[in-house]
């Protein structure tokens, strides 16, 4: 790896080493035990990984570490040092509501496996999970529109099943709040989520208006089955569909990544929720109309809601665009570091 990086960035790391597939490469402070939490890559992900960097600048070790007795096999000093403020990036439609969910069916598929059984400051993640689900379906998203709910994981151990909770109708705020309490994790339970998707696409078959489809996962696929094939599936057909993805509690960098490509795949945006409030606000935020920032690479460096908080962006010159609304994309939107650029699809001004 690079002798030095920059904080609250990635740094790419190559390595070699046995390689079993949950060893893995972990970014800790000088001096710390293995057990100490920090960001880290599984070797399972490839020759090289990207791991991310924390925001406080000093002295750090990448460490290859095994998962079973947590042995340091290899180990490499690197300084994070500080990066240049960025600037803040907000879009903003004052003609238009942040939420159109006319005729729309808003379709959650939600993990409920093994993992969901971890605490998260003192409580399951699962607990989390449904408290953020219940605040969505008890006013989040608006009169009339249909809900359906999708979970696996909850029902038998060491399985891949996935169960449609509530079939897509009118919503029925007081219904979904009693079958979400309801649900419990189970222990070994597997995650098929590529199953899951494509299931849920058959549930909502037939109905009319667009499709909302929101995944909240802890984890990542092991069922074998192929999220991108699934999402580019839905993306090639004639229904109009989007596919958001909220991680909840993942820490590597390269998985969340992977979401956002996904997310990308399935025109929507990946939202990624260290706790319960920041699930929360991330299930709300779902509902809202997506966009992308986009430099002259043509590489997409954020994802933001329109009317929803600003991205974090570096200076530069951007494209904003909106998923299936390029007619309100704006071009050569510039960036300063250190001030917030806010941009109407039409106009935009730098406050600072």
């Amino acid at each position: 790896a690079p002798p030095t990086a920059p904080a609250r960035a990635a740094v790419e790391v190559s390595w070699d080493g046995p390689g079993n597939p949950t060893d893995y490469v972990v970014l800790l402070p000088v001096g710390s035990d293995n057990r100490v939490h920090g960001n880290y890559a599984l070797v399972s992900r490839g020759k090289t990984l990207q791991i991310a960097t924390p925001a406080e600048p000093g002295e750090y070790e990448l460490r290859y570490v095994t998962a079973g007795k947590r042995l340091t096999l290899g180990k490499r000093s690197v300084t994070i040092v500080p990066r240049p403020a960025p600037g803040e990036l907000q879009v903003v439609d004052e003609t238009a509501a942040a939420t159109d969910l006319s005729g729309a069916t808003v379709a959650v598929v939600l993990d409920a496996s093994g993992s969901m059984l971890q605490r998260l400051d003192g409580e399951r993640r699962i607990d989390l999970a449904k408290a953020a689900i219940t605040d969505l379906t008890a006013d989040g998203i608006p009169d009339g529109t249909a809900f359906a709910l999708r979970v696996f994981g909850h029902k038998e151990a060491d399985s891949c099943r996935s169960d449609l909770e509530i079939p897509p109708g009118p919503l029925d705020r007081a219904s979904a709040s009693a079958k979400v309490a309801s649900i419990e994790a189970m222990n070994l339970a597997r995650t098929p989520i590529g199953a899951s998707l494509k299931a849920m696409v058959a549930d909502v078959a037939g109905r009319a208006g667009p499709l909302l489809i929101i995944l909240v996962t802890d984890g990542e696929e092991t069922c074998d089955g192929d999220h991108a094939a699934e999402i580019r599936g839905l993306a090639a057909n004639d229904i109009d569909v989007r596919v958001n993805i909220v991680g909840f509690a993942i820490d590597e960098l390269m998985l969340q990544q992977t979401f956002a490509e996904w997310a990308r795949l399935g025109k929507g945006k990946y939202f990624n929720a260290g706790d319960g409030a920041e699930l929360t606000a991330s299930l709300r935020q779902s509902i809202e109309v997506p966009y992308s920032v986009v430099n002259a690479e043509g590489e997409v460096v954020a994802t933001g809601t329109i009317n929803g908080p600003p991205v974090r962006v570096d200076a530069g010159n951007y494209r904003i665009e909106v998923p299936g609304d390029s007619g309100r994309s704006v071009d050569n939107v510039t960036v300063v570091m250190d001030e917030r650029t806010r941009v109407s699809l039409g106009e935009r001004s730098i406050d600072p």
